[in-house]
């Protein structure tokens, strides 16, 4: 099979190596890898008491039910399709159709041969990724002369083109973030006093009893807060704060100049952070001291997912519990680099598996 077209390459990256169609309900796994949950499932089912294996890897889980849903390949995929179906109504005359791997019906029982083949088509999109790159983009020789006249409507086609393009090269470099996931880690110099960071920096607590931190001009000493150790200055962010079953916490971005003692250190009350917080049953959000309530949620969030737009100058916070629930945006101009931030009011909060997308 000819796999010329870069929306026939990009419908493959975003198909489940079992069903080998686009993610429905997508999973991912300790070991990074995804699938559709209805697949996983499947292969999850068995008669002995050992934990399941990733298809792929081979690497064991706990089960089905401690796998996280991935909002941020559900997203790729919606606007992948929403671009797909533009491109059609919009092209219908170029016959610029999408093509979607064809429609298996009964799955095989061994999954190594399908495993192999997406391995395949994995090897092969990175080989003629900068290729790619130049048909999304339109990047062509420019030293062929045409004596054509310009025709208003093949103009106006071609803008539309180049619209889906953007749209194919935004998604495309989505697919390099899901393919290279990082995690965002505690910077250890800045915490308070109170909180206590886990040996590998990915999450913390409050604690009652201060700890022995040594002195560093970054710490906290007034607010139980602390800073990610990384910061972001361009491009988009998303990361996913699990809260758990805390009663109080905040959360946000702040630059790394944000002061470190007294009531306007903390997250919200001066001009350099952005807040969201959850408190007595209520949500807030808070910005140069302006402190705006958001009103009463039904339910207690558990988790929130974080997306930053830094050249868009957007914040952008989700409840994800069960589905994404717009909660606020932020709008600003960004003019340093954004570091996430978390305030620990009471009770435990974590930070675990925070994966980032850039």
């Amino acid at each position: 099979m000819s796999l010329s077209k870069p929306e026939e390459l990009l419908a493959h990256e975003l198909s489940c190596p079992i069903c080998l169609q686009l993610f429905s309900d997508p999973v991912v796994l300790p070991c990074g890898h995804n699938y559709c949950l209805a697949c996983i499932r499947m292969t999850a089912d068995s008669t002995d008491d050992a934990p399941p294996r990733c298809p792929e890897c081979r690497d064991e889980y706990q089960g089905v039910e401690t796998l996280k849903r991935n909002f941020k390949l559900c997203s790729i995929i919606e606007g992948y399709r929403a671009a797909a179906a533009a491109a059609e109504t919009n092209n219908a005359s170029r016959e610029t159709h999408i093509k979607t791997p064809s429609t298996i019906r009964n799955i095989p029982l061994d999954l190594i041969n399908l495993v192999k083949k997406r391995q395949i088509l994995l090897s092969r999109f990175m080989q003629i990724e900068p290729k790619l790159r130049e048909v999304a983009t339109g990047a062509f020789p420019s030293g062929v002369p045409s004596k054509a006249p310009l025709n208003p409507k093949r103009l106006q086609a071609g803008l539309k083109t180049q619209d889906f393009r953007s749209e194919m090269t935004r998604h495309l470099d989505s697919l390099h973030i899901l393919l290279n996931p990082l995690e965002l880690t505690f910077n250890l110099c800045t915490a308070h006093p109170n909180l206590l960071v886990s040996s590998d920096q990915r999450t913390v607590k409050y604690s009652p009893v201060k700890q022995t931190y040594p002195d560093h001009s970054e710490r906290f000493t007034s607010a139980p807060q602390i800073l990610c150790t990384q910061g972001f200055s361009g491009g988009e962010h998303v990361w996913v704060v699990e809260v758990g079953g805390s009663s109080m916490w905040s959360m946000g971005v702040c630059y790394k100049s944000i002061p470190r003692r007294g009531d306007h250190s903390r997250l919200g009350h001066n001009s350099v952070s952005w807040r969201l917080q959850w408190k007595n049953g209520k949500l807030t959000v808070c910005q140069s001291s302006c402190n705006v309530a958001l009103g009463e949620m039904s339910h207690h969030p558990l988790r929130v997912e974080v997306a930053l737009d830094y050249e868009a100058g957007t914040l952008m916070f989700h409840n994800v519990r069960g589905r994404r629930e717009h909660l606020h945006t932020f709008r600003a101009v960004f003019r340093e680099p954004l570091y996430p931030s978390t305030e620990y009011l009471w009770n435990v909060v974590c930070f675990p598996l925070c994966f980032l997308y850039v």
